[in-house]
């Protein structure tokens, strides 16, 4: 159904008594029917997701290989679903290895959905090769 442009609120239910409890609230454009939604409804103290570059290579033959990984902790009482997302700001690249699947948004986006048990950490990695060689061709 297309939605007004104006303020979003969400409400989750809570406890055996399924009263609402309000979580967060965003505004949005006007969107017509059929399209996604995103909101933003604030950050989370209890999960901390850090990323960062473990290694990054170049081989004699100028192939570039990237190697990455994210640690979620989720000091949650409760499991929790996490979306990381990863840019690669190149156009060449090729997934070599990964602990998680994902999916491939855009040319140079992928996206791992993770699910994380309540009080524990989860670690996502990751590698990558870019071909950074110019091919150029004569007529």
């Amino acid at each position: 159904m297309p939605l007004p442009k104006g303020k979003v609120k969400v409400y989750q239910e809570e406890g055996n008594d399924r009263s609402l409890e309000f979580i967060g609230e965003d505004r949005i454009d006007h969107t017509p029917k059929n399209e996604t939604v995103e909101l933003y409804l604030g950050d989370a103290f209890d999960l901390v997701c850090e990323g960062n570059n473990i290694d990054s290579y170049k081989d004699e033959k100028g192939i570039r290989t990237e190697k990455w990984k994210y640690t979620i902790k989720n000091r949650k009482e409760e499991p929790a679903l996490m979306k990381i997302t990863h840019n690669i700001y190149d156009r060449n690249w090729k997934m070599k290895d990964k602990s998680h699947d994902y999916q491939k948004e855009t040319s140079n986006k992928i996206v791992f959905w993770v699910e994380v048990p309540a009080n524990t950490e989860e670690s996502v990695t990751f590698e990558y090769k870019v071909d950074e060689r110019i091919f150029i061709t004569k007529n």
